[in-house]
């Protein structure tokens, strides 16, 4: 069961990560321009910003799930391309 679990999440990473690129390959067809975000402007951005994945973690270890939290940002950041 907890196979057939992985399975079936690996195949749902695999169909968000597809459909993301099909919406962008869309997106471009009907001229839509994507601009890079400058660097400097994004690191003010996360500068700015709380660190929710550190809070995260440090939740889930005080119930003694931080591993899965792990987990669970490496595959986010993975699916986001961060």
């Amino acid at each position: 069961m907890v196979k057939t679990g992985l399975e079936a999440a690996e195949r749902d990473r695999d169909a968000v990560l597809a459909a993301g690129a099909a919406a962008v390959g869309k997106l471009k067809a009907k001229g839509v321009t994507f601009h890079d975000f400058p660097a400097a402007e994004k690191a003010k951005w996360r500068a700015a910003n709380p660190d929710f994945f550190s809070d995260f973690i440090k939740d889930m270890d005080k119930k003694g799930w931080g591993d899965d939290a792990r987990k669970t940002i490496a595959i986010w950041k993975e699916v986001t391309g961060r």
